[in-house]
């Protein structure tokens, strides 16, 4: 399990185009990345009723199950658990989750569990240490949602 603790900002598509030339990113070493993720829920929410995630995505060739816990959220800052491991999409196997409580939620959900909508994009991210012990990812995604067969950019 990691602490994750992220903040998600929507930017104008101008000032996207501008990011990877400022200064900060300019002087470090970038990496792009296909990422396909398809998002899991029961057919009445249950998990979106607690602000629990589970996915699958693929990065480059490996399939990642991933379960995101409840998150405390403040100002759009979010901080929540995580677990990821290899699998297969529909294979929801969540013997990794070490919360004895959520595991029994999610394994109770499985035989519910239906795709809800999938991203398709394209990760351009930085790693930034500014200081010893702090590690900070940058990361730009630039792709499509579809949900039911409708397409958000």
């Amino acid at each position: 399990m990691a602490l994750e603790t992220e903040i998600k900002l929507s930017v104008p598509a101008s000032a996207a185009r501008r990011l990877p030339t400022h200064p900060v990113l300019a002087s470090s070493k970038s990496h792009r990345q296909k990422l396909i993720n398809t998002y899991y829920d029961t057919p009445d929410r249950r998990l979106q009723a607690r602000r629990i995630a589970v996915r699958y995505r693929k990065k480059d060739t490996e399939w990642l199950l991933t379960v995101k816990s409840e998150a405390p959220s403040s100002g759009g800052l979010a901080q929540r658990n995580e677990w990821e491991v290899p699998g297969q999409p529909g294979d929801f196997d969540f013997s990794h989750v070490d919360s004895p409580k959520l595991r029994r939620f999610l394994e109770a959900a499985t035989a519910d569990l239906v795709p809800v909508f999938t991203t398709d994009f394209t990760r351009l991210s930085w790693l930034l240490a500014p200081n010893e012990g702090t590690r900070i990812e940058v990361a730009l995604d630039r792709g499509k949602i579809d949900a039911n067969g409708r397409q958000e950019p």
